[in-house]
């Protein structure tokens, strides 16, 4: 599968010019998407300090990939695993992290679930969730 992805992937000019842009020491933009392929991306941190139940709070969320992470989606679930709210993430302008604003009001914070889904070109996704206290 992930030789059919970089095959694909190289006939696309956009991934073709991405993938040529970062191979290097003689690694082959073809090597480089099937490496892409097998390493899903993954959630290093998500920062709710700054997450206190109001409309505006921000969360920000490390997420990381061998080569490229596509976007970041959040959700949020109450102690009962109902969705609070969901959306996506933006890049902060840094390059460091995603940010995502709150939408809803929430009245308590104990268990509240913060999800962060990261996913990569293929298609791949990782995710991490965070339950406050």
């Amino acid at each position: 599968m992930a030789a059919i992805w970089a095959k694909n992937a190289l006939a696309d000019p956009i991934l073709l010019a991405a993938y040529q842009a970062k191979a290097k020491d003689g690694q082959t933009p073809y090597v480089l998407a099937m490496t892409d392929f097998l390493k899903p991306p993954r959630i290093s941190e998500i920062n709710d300090s700054g997450y206190n139940g109001h409309v505006g709070d921000e969360i920000l969320v490390s997420a990381i990939d061998d080569f490229m992470v596509t976007g970041v989606s959040m959700v949020i679930t109450d102690s009962s695993d109902v969705l609070i709210e969901e959306g996506q993430c933006q890049p902060d302008g840094t390059g460091m992290y995603w940010k995502y604003t709150a939408t809803v009001e929430v009245s308590s914070l104990s268990g509240v679930g913060i999800t962060a889904v990261a996913k990569d070109n293929p298609g791949h996704t990782g995710e991490s969730t965070v339950t406050l206290e």
